[in-house]
């Protein structure tokens, strides 16, 4: 949920490339809010969210 650039730039075994294309990442709109909140997910981040939990 922080440092989205230190993450993707992971070298090892291309888990930062990997990461970077992840189809189920989620952004929060303030990343030094790390709230799991509607509002900082945005409503489709948030719906994706739950759908997850839910299985």
């Amino acid at each position: 949920m922080r440092a989205q650039s230190k993450w993707e730039g992971i070298k090892e075994n291309g888990l930062g490339e990997d990461l970077k294309n992840y189809a189920n990442k989620i952004i929060l709109h303030n990343p030094q809010r790390v709230y799991l909140t509607k509002n900082n997910m945005g409503e489709e981040n948030w719906e994706k969210f739950l759908s997850a939990l839910s299985k």
